[in-house]
């Protein structure tokens, strides 16, 4: 799965993208993407930075120790 999200490849997900976000959801996702790339000190603009923060947050996803859960 890593290697297909670093592919550079469109990806399909089980449920389609929003193509746009409209009103407070637009204004919600523009003000926590400026607090995330701030918090990152990636500039605004960057957008080499922004692929690369976006795949170290899918490995990240994906490397991090995982506990079964069994419930009885």
């Amino acid at each position: 799965m890593y290697k297909a999200a670093g592919s550079g490849f469109p990806q399909r997900g089980d449920f389609p993208f929003p193509r746009e976000y409209r009103g407070v959801y637009a204004e919600r996702r523009r003000e926590s993407g400026f607090q995330l790339y701030n918090a990152l000190k990636i500039p605004r603009g960057d957008k080499l930075a922004y692929p690369r923060q976006a795949l170290g947050e899918f490995q990240f996803l994906w490397s991090a120790p995982r506990r079964r859960c069994d419930y009885r």
